[in-house]
């Protein structure tokens, strides 16, 4: 199936079965109606370093506007903070959110975390339960993909078993990929800090190339999870998979990626003025959102799946 095809699958797939979009319609209505955890004490500590630092008369100009400039983007980072962000996985597993997009629309009661150990045990606390929410989420929509090798959880019950074991191999991929990046991005950091020091333009190009590798890595990798979940694949195999697939249908494969978020930036968007309309805009906004951002991952599990067909032989790929 080529892009077009795919979108248009996920959308009949998904049809009227309004109960799979449970998850990310509870996780919006816990963005927008729950007190927000804020660092932006810790935030503004950050940046007090940082200009400080802009402040050593060793630095040259570049070096300066560039420690200013990261001061300013931590400061403002700060302000918009919110740790209940991290209980949603749009990247990894593709849930979507309109509420992470928009500023907060309500005077809810404000939190204020002091503790940089409390924030990164909230942290992690979010992010595992972000990983289990977007399994089980990814899980329900593989039940009515009808092709994949994976358990589809006939029951609600089996569902929930199969989705933490597929949990636990999720978690255990973000671990391994996270101690790789961090292997090897440490070091390249801290040479490239030294290299802006003495030649700023060149450290300036070396932070795109490294930005560019991360981009490849995503891209390359960008099936993996779904691996885990449509076909119970191991880490291994699903990352070979992933790499083996997208190499063969590169051009289709990006041009997929690039329709996936221009849809879905284009309708947050428009539904940001939807949702300031309080308080039934809101709510229809986040269906709506919901909606549009199920029928979107469930195109991308009928695009790996069909092009898998496509690329291990089977030319007559059943219609969905």
């Amino acid at each position: 199936m080529g892009v077009i095809e795919s979108l248009s699958a996920g959308y009949r797939l998904v049809g009227y079965r309004l109960y799979l979009l449970v998850v990310p319609v509870v996780l919006d209505l816990i963005l927008w109606l729950a007190p927000r955890l804020s660092v932006e004490n810790l935030f503004e500590r950050l940046a007090e370093f940082y200009t400080s630092m802009a402040q050593t008369e060793s630095l040259s100009g570049d070096m300066v506007t560039l420690t200013q400039q990261a001061a300013a983007l931590i400061e403002q980072a700060g302000r918009d903070s919110n740790l209940l962000h991290m209980l949603v996985s749009s990247s990894l597993l593709h849930v979507p959110s309109l509420m992470i997009s928009l500023e907060p629309m309500t005077e809810a009661q404000v939190y204020e975390v002091r503790n940089p150990v409390l924030m990164l045990g909230i942290l992690v606390g979010f992010a595992l339960l972000s990983l289990l929410f977007g399994v089980f989420y990814l899980g329900m929509l593989a039940r009515y993909l009808p092709i994949g090798q994976g358990e589809k959880g006939d029951s609600l019950g089996r569902l929930f078993y199969v989705s933490g074991r597929r949990w636990l191999l999720t978690l255990l991929y973000t671990f391994l990929v996270g101690f790789a990046f961090f292997a090897v991005y440490t070091p390249a950091v801290l040479g490239i800090s030294l290299i802006m020091l003495l030649v700023p333009a060149l450290g300036s190009g070396l932070i795109f190339l490294l930005g560019g590798l991360t981009f490849v890595v995503y891209f390359y990798l960008y099936f993996a999870v779904i691996g885990f979940i449509v076909d119970d694949l191991s880490i291994f195999d699903a990352v070979m998979r992933s790499m083996r697939l997208v190499r063969h249908n590169f051009w289709s494969t990006l041009g997929f990626i690039i329709m996936l978020n221009f849809i879905s930036i284009g309708f947050s968007l428009l539904l940001g003025s939807v949702a300031a309309q309080q308080p039934y805009g809101t709510v229809a906004a986040i269906v709506i959102n919901a909606y549009i951002g199920t029928g979107l991952a469930m195109a991308i599990l009928v695009f790996y799946r069909t092009r898998l067909l496509r690329l291990e032989g089977h030319k007559d790929v059943i219609e969905i």
